[in-house]
């Protein structure tokens, strides 16, 4: 698949991603909005535990001609488990029965998009991944927001909206991705013993996941806690805006790493640094576009109060994110080596970041000073992965 055409699919879908938080927002409100979105953030970070399992091991998997039913198996017993969990965390009053039907019901549908995602790139269908994973849950959920909003809104409206939206996008992802059926039969006949073991084997690296997305996803945690519903559109329009670079990068990182792999298991270390060459060459573009973006936006923030609104988050967040695509290629790396580890102490480092700067730069109100945290966090725990491969290399 052309590069040219993998970059057109994933900006398509990185300007879909912002179209929930405005749709929602003008149709819902931004009480209810931010509400609804504040339940799909810890719905994403329960997720995270199985997430970068899934794209890192059931991937090397089906790019070394492996099985992946045990790995699949291990996905539909965390499942299990996080449908277990949501019951308790309702019966123990924690949340509503509505909270706690949307909260399983988007654990699993991320789920499914996820195993579908991996298995497409493990096939070359980079494109086809990218509508599946990213571009057709934002298109969907927008619809049910705006059907949402006309049969009256409301915050349990807009979460039903959402979690409806996730899973139309994730029968989509099933029907698109077909030997993902023959997996989750083969998957299901397998002994729940091996899968528990399969996950214990896998503990740094479902620690890894869930620490990444909690230190990606809290901020709207937080922004909830601190009773800023309001704010939480507004600052997920800037972080979508600051995750263009990465954005862009990721279809790149997926369309590497399956030769990444093979290249660390044939321990040839030529074409891994040729690898990181190229990867690294075709990110400059990509850096440049985007510091135009932030300039741009910066100077429209003078001259209209709803783009100053989002352009003061932008700031500090788009620092973390350049940092972060400096240090992209060198996650391939660590995937094929399997430095799980390193992304659980980098991602345990952000987390930590972000909660004390959030609270030091808490003068500044809540927006910003979550802003000012995500941004910094970011660049620290990026910066130890690249530090960590190039000792390595």
């Amino acid at each position: 698949m052309p590069t040219h055409s993998i970059l057109l699919a994933r900006l398509l879908a990185g300007i879909l991603n912002a179209a929930p938080p405005l749709v929602g927002s003008y149709a819902m409100g931004r009480d209810a909005y931010g509400a609804a979105a504040s339940v799909l953030a810890i719905a994403t970070i329960m997720y995270g535990v199985i997430s970068q399992y899934l794209s890192h091991k059931l991937l090397r998997f089906l790019c070394t001609g492996q099985k992946g039913d045990v790995a699949v198996g291990a996905a539909m017993l965390f499942l299990l488990v996080s449908m277990v969990l949501c019951a308790v965390a309702h019966f123990a009053g924690v949340i509503s029965a509505q909270e706690a039907v949307q909260l399983a019901a988007l654990v699993v549908s991320l789920t499914f998009l996820r195993i579908c995602e991996v298995q497409l790139i493990s096939t070359d269908r980079i494109v086809t991944s990218i509508l599946v994973y990213y571009a057709a849950p934002p298109v969907l959920c927008s619809v049910f927001f705006i059907f949402a909003g006309l049969s009256g809104g409301g915050a349990a409206a807009a979460g039903m909206a959402l979690s409806v939206g996730y899973a139309a996008a994730a029968l989509m992802a099933l029907g698109l991705a077909g030997n993902v059926r023959t997996l989750l039969k083969r998957a299901i006949r397998t002994h729940p013993v091996a899968m528990a073991r399969e996950l214990g084997r896998s503990l740094p690296l479902m620690i890894s996941g869930v620490l990444a997305a909690a230190s990606e996803f809290l901020p709207m945690v937080l922004l909830r806690g601190m009773g800023a519903l309001a704010d939480i559109p507004v600052y997920e329009i800037a972080r979508k805006m600051a995750s263009l670079p990465t954005t862009l990068a990721n279809p790149l990182l997926n369309q590497i790493n399956p030769a990444m792999i093979r290249a660390h298991a044939l321990h040839d270390r030529e074409e891994i640094l040729d690898l990181l060459k190229k990867f690294t060459r075709r990110l400059s573009g990509i850096a440049i576009v985007f510091v135009l973006l932030v300039a741009v936006s910066l100077v429209a923030g003078r001259y209209d109060t709803r783009v100053h609104e989002v352009s003061r988050l932008l700031l500090p967040l788009s620092l973390g994110s350049i940092v972060a695509l400096w240090c992209l290629p060198y996650q391939a790396v660590l995937i094929a080596a399997e430095g799980d580890r390193w992304f659980m102490v980098s991602s345990g480092l952000s987390i930590v970041l972000l909660l004390s700067l959030s609270y030091l730069f808490s003068g500044l109100g809540s927006a910003l000073a979550v802003s000012c945290g995500a941004g910094l966090s970011i660049a620290v725990s990026t910066l130890v992965i690249r530090f960590h491969v190039l000792r390595e290399i």
